[in-house]
């Protein structure tokens, strides 16, 4: 299948991690959450537009996400190195009516709400909702359902489930 677009993306402050990418079309924007940084950091480019010409945009930050619990020294003692890797976002995405985002770390998910018409940049200042979701090892892929009422979790490991998730 023929590439329908590219966007060379730079950093602001130099190159960095990124698993998690939404992409918000009502907004007209992609949200990228940057992998390694304590507290996690989401960034907004630019979606492009139909027949532009592909260019390079720089990354504009948006938010920090101080809600995600990093791994407690007992974590640590447990299961090193892992342990360290344990709060890291791995990916991301929008709910159908783009007012929800959902967050997956290797051990837990969170969700993101917004009002209709409220920009990312203030929602994403309030706490995320912890979302319980099964034990799985190393997972790597969120997304929500077409109608937006579940989720689903994918992982790296083999046997590699695919975990349909009820956040509610």
């Amino acid at each position: 299948m023929p590439v329908a677009w590219r966007l060379e993306v730079r950093w602001p402050d130099g190159p960095r991690d990124c698993e998690a990418i939404a992409v918000d079309v009502a907004a007209g924007e992609i949200l990228l959450v940057a992998k390694k940084r304590v507290p996690t950091q989401v960034f907004r480019v630019p979606l492009p537009r139909a027949g532009e010409p592909a260019s390079a945009v720089v990354a504009e930050p948006i938010a920090s996400i101080a809600g995600i619990p990093q791994p407690t020294d007992d974590d640590l003692r447990r299961a090193p190195p892992g342990a360290r890797y344990m709060s890291q976002v791995t990916s991301a995405d929008l709910s159908p009516d783009g007012l929800r985002l959902v967050l997956l770390t290797y051990r837990e998910a969170y969700l993101m709400s917004r009002t209709a018409g409220e920009p990312w940049l203030e929602a994403l200042r309030r706490a995320p909702q912890r979302l319980r979701m099964p034990p799985l090892v190393q997972a790597e892929a969120i997304a929500f359902d077409r109608d937006g009422e579940r989720i689903w979790i994918g992982t790296e490991k083999l046997p590699a489930p695919l975990v349909r998730f009820d956040p509610r």
